[in-house]
This record gives structure tokens, sequence and C-alpha cells, in this order.
């Protein structure tokens, strides 16, 4: 499943002593899959989703659910499949085929 979050909306992120985490942000109108995703993975964060509110590049306001997962050593295969340099996210599929097989 983190994975295909992967894929789409969510990113990743390296933490502390070189341990990732996931993050996850949508729009307003997104909430009721954003609420689900984070039951899915309720027991890897330590806070509920939350509004944020910024302005965007023309100057609109944009409201937004987000919600990180704490840094897990067991989400680092994923920091190796996408991150680049461990910065960019940049799908490396010689390690997603090892871990998943062909793609």
């Amino acid at each position: 499943a983190c994975i295909g979050l992967l894929l789409g909306d969510a990113s990743i992120e390296k933490g502390r002593k070189n341990v990732h985490r996931l993050k996850f942000e949508w729009g307003e109108k997104h909430i009721a899959y954003a609420m689900s995703v984070f039951h899915a993975l309720e027991l890897y964060c330590l806070t509920k989703p939350r509004l944020q509110t910024r302005t965007n590049i023309h100057g609109k306001s944009v409201s937004s659910y987000c919600f990180k997962t704490v840094s897990v050593q067991a989400f680092n295969v994923l920091g190796q499949m996408f991150l680049e340099d461990q910065s960019k996210k940049n799908l490396n599929l010689d390690i997603l085929s090892e871990h998943i097989g062909p793609v």
C-alpha cells in the first residue's frame, strides 16, 4: 500500500539517524480519502491529520489536510526505492524489483 501511495500523493523523507518517514497532504475535498489512509497507518502516526492553510504562488489561500508517520526503520527500504541521493523523489526500479519482483 505504501508503494502505491508513494507512486501517487505521498512523499518520503529521511529523518534523524537516517530513518525514513512518510508525509501526506490532500486538499479539503479529499478529506474522506485522507482519513482512510490515516486510519490504515494510524499505528505509525503520533497526531491526526491537521488542516493547514497556505498561500500558493498565485496569491490564493489553499487549505489541505496533512500528516506524517513517525520515522521507522521499516520505511528505509522505501527510501532506497524512491529517493535519489536521499533527497529527491525518484523511483529506483532496480531496488523496487528486488523487493516486489520484475517491473
